[in-house]
């Protein structure tokens, strides 16, 4: 995991400062056993004033969040999860991406993210080859891939489900039955979470999730990379803050799905950091401008089919929102005409950052745009 940033904290329940320590860091124990559900909250000040993170009408506060994820570190241990094992993860944009994720790499394992269009029969082959110890699976993703699921009793992998929320219900058009996971004889997520004491000890190295090529060659390939060590971990830290524009203190948004690489190298990043962190459940252009007005957002990763649908909106509909509060825009996944970012840029401002073949060859050049549209960087600059 990379710094998640569990530590001790002020009774406001942010760190001042932002420093997030990787090794030797002191948590207060939560002696509770009653941390706040995310659709428990009960609602005093006004949803856009409150730090923690966002999907709907839910929030969850920063330090029931950081139990969360220590608790999830926990009910990984117990089902035996540790160093090196993976951890599937057939998940929507939801808290507990982040909740198994970081749970996940608390005990030395590695979250492995599925795209949740898969078929059965690619998800049996992705199971096949990763070997998952659990799966953290929403209901409704569940259903229809009970052969592929069933495939994992060989290895002894344990599923545990999430119920739909009701935001995700509405995005997708789902029906109320598939997004509980009553009578499938699982394991619920968040009742283990709520019984689970916080994981007392974590691991020292530093664990990365682990994604699987798109199979355009072959069949999907997924490559576990070696844990970091602590002075890796944090360059490589402050390489993604400068790519993406983080720092303490801000608020990001993250319209893209979490199981995609670039969008979640982003968010996991952010989560670090942010004041605020808002998922949407499913892009929609208009719904991402009320989110940036509302939340203040400064911080957005987005793929150039998203900018072509912002675009594409009315004049008199993009005139109705505030956007003033953006200041670090990263677009990625496809090529992006210029065309497009020439818009962006004349709406937005000049905070529109791009990056190239990262999947291959990671962060090895930052351009800085001096003046406006300028073709060429100034000698010097990265």
């Amino acid at each position: 995991m990379v710094g998640l940033g569990l530590r001790h904290r002020k009774s406001s329940g942010l760190v001042a400062d932002g420093n997030f320590v990787q090794n030797g860091w002191k948590s207060r124990l939560f002696k509770r056993k009653d941390v706040s559900r995310p659709d428990e909250i009960s609602w005093g000040e006004s949803m856009s004033q409150r730090a923690g993170f966002f999907s709907g009408e839910r929030w969850l506060s920063r330090d029931d969040f950081e139990s969360r994820v220590l608790r999830a570190g926990n009910v990984f241990a117990a089902l035996g999860v540790g160093s090196g094992d993976a951890v599937a993860l057939l998940l929507r944009n939801d808290f507990c991406f982040f909740e198994a994720t970081y749970g996940a790499n608390l005990v030395g394992a590695y979250a492995v993210p599925i795209n949740w269009h898969s078929t059965a029969g690619e998800l049996a082959y992705l199971l096949e080859d990763s070997r998952p110890r659990v799966l953290v699976g929403h209901a409704d993703l569940l259903v229809g891939v009970s052969s592929a699921l069933s495939e994992g009793k060989r290895w002894g992998m344990e599923v545990l489900v999430v119920d739909t929320s009701a935001e995700l219900a509405t995005a997708y058009g789902l029906a109320k039955e598939v997004c509980v996971a009553h009578g499938s004889g699982r394991q619920a997520w968040n009742v283990l979470i709520d019984g689970a004491g916080e994981l007392p000890d974590r691991r020292s190295e530093v664990i990365q999730s682990m994604f699987y090529t798109s199979g355009t060659t072959g069949s999907p390939k997924g490559v576990r990379r070696l844990a970091q060590s602590k002075p890796d971990v944090e360059g490589l830290g402050r390489i993604r803050d400068r790519v993406f524009g983080l720092s303490p203190g801000i608020s990001a948004l993250v319209p893209g799905p979490l199981y995609h690489s670039a969008p979640n190298s982003m968010a996991l990043r952010a989560a670090q950091q942010a004041k605020t962190m808002v998922l949407m459940p499913r892009f929609d252009a208009e719904e991402s401008l009320r989110l940036i007005q509302k939340y203040k957002i400064t911080n957005i990763f987005l793929v150039p089919t998203m900018l072509i649908r912002l675009l594409k909106l009315p004049s008199s509909i993009r005139a109705e929102y505030d956007v003033t509060s953006l200041q670090h825009i990263m677009i990625a996944a496809a090529p992006c005409p210029a065309q497009v970012k020439r818009e962006i840029i004349e709406w937005w401002g000049p905070i529109v950052h791009e990056f190239y073949g990262s999947t291959e060859l990671g962060y090895m050049t930052i351009w800085i745009l001096r003046r406006p549209l300028a073709s060429q960087v100034p000698w010097g600059d990265r």
